[in-house]
């Protein structure tokens, strides 16, 4: 079968397949193959003994995928949190009883399932209002995994499409119930965040931002987090969001004076400002505006002597108002 290399991958994400020796890797690839029978005869319900290749290929990644969560639920076994790890996970490979490990690693994966399947409902029930095609769309396709998802088989595969994009997109490395995890705790940390502001003042922000964010792949958190962060080092409105001309100015002149040494315990300082303001507690959150501010600071050093911050700290949308033209009553 191709790919084998893919498949040990799969098994561990750090780079185990490197640690092997020829034989070792034989050893393991041996051990998979009598899991992937079982695999290939249950997805059959105990029919024909063949499959295309490419859906044995598959069975076989995603067994080594739920083997990799059989061994991380082992009692005792940290993934990676020490220099032993990788030499740990190693033995576990050479040594454990895969049939063992493969009905852990179900239940494992199971457990996660139904973590995401909360994870979700919190998303739902924190959701923005803000009409974002993408978004929405997204928050459906996530219900639709948890019902596609056959981890007994294609535990490694991800059956839904996300097009809306977070503000610090998940590790491509994830998959399956894991990407989605991931995904789920970082999309429920933009929905509360974005939660604390009033629906209107959010969708006049990102009106600003585009003028169709309708249907544009815009990330909602990110703009408020900019604004929100702005206002908070200058002492301003937070709730209205809305940054002015003069406001920019003081931004360039405070955020150009600050050295590379000094920018990122600035930026954490007034991100635990704001946090405090809003009464986020969660260091998860916390960490993850520190992390917004931080690649935020990255865009605008570029253009900090320019001093033309609209498109990163833009104002409020407003309604131009139409001038009627008056009617004149003819006399007859």
């Amino acid at each position: 079968m191709e790919n084998e290399e893919s498949v040990l991958a799969l098994l561990s994400n750090t780079g185990i397949e490197n640690l092997l020796t020829p034989q070792e890797a034989a050893t393991i690839q041996a051990k998979l193959w009598n899991i992937l029978a079982g695999c290939v005869d249950s997805y059959q319900r105990g029919g024909s003994s063949s499959v295309r290749i490419e859906t044995a290929q598959e069975l076989l990644r995603s067994a080594g995928f739920v083997i990799r969560h059989g061994i991380q639920a082992i009692d005792g076994y940290r993934d990676m949190d020490d220099d032993a790890a990788p030499e740990t996970f190693k033995a576990r490979l050479l040594g454990e009883d895969y049939d063992g490990l493969f009905r852990v690693g179900l239940k494992a994966v199971e457990a996660l399932v139904m973590e995401g399947k909360a994870l979700l409902k919190t998303a739902e029930g924190s959701a923005t209002a803000v009409e974002s095609v993408a978004y929405h769309n997204t928050l459906k396709e996530l219900g639709i995994f948890f019902k596609r998802y056959h981890y007994h088989h294609f535990a490694h595969e991800i059956p839904c499409i996300l097009d809306y994009p977070l503000a610090h997109p998940v590790d491509e490395a994830l998959l399956g119930v894991d990407y989605i995890n991931e995904y789920l705790r970082r999309l429920v940390i933009e929905n509360e965040f974005c939660g604390r502001f009033e629906t209107a003042a959010v969708t006049a922000l990102v009106r600003s931002v585009t003028p169709d964010f309708k249907d544009n792949l815009l990330s909602i958190y990110e703009s408020v987090t900019a604004n929100a962060l702005a206002l908070t080092l200058l002492g301003g409105d937070i709730e209205a969001l809305d940054v002015t001309d003069r406001d920019r100015e003081k931004l360039a002149s405070l955020i150009g004076a600050w050295t590379e040494d000094e920018a990122p315990i600035k930026l954490r300082a007034v991100s635990s400002r704001l946090c405090a303001v809003l009464g986020i507690c969660d260091n998860a959150a916390f960490e993850y505006m520190v992390q917004t501010a931080s690649e935020l600071f990255v865009r605008l050093k570029p253009i900090l002597k320019h001093g033309r911050l609209e498109r990163v700290f833009p104002s409020l949308y407003r309604e131009k108002l139409e001038r009627k033209t008056a009617v004149k009553c003819l006399k007859i």
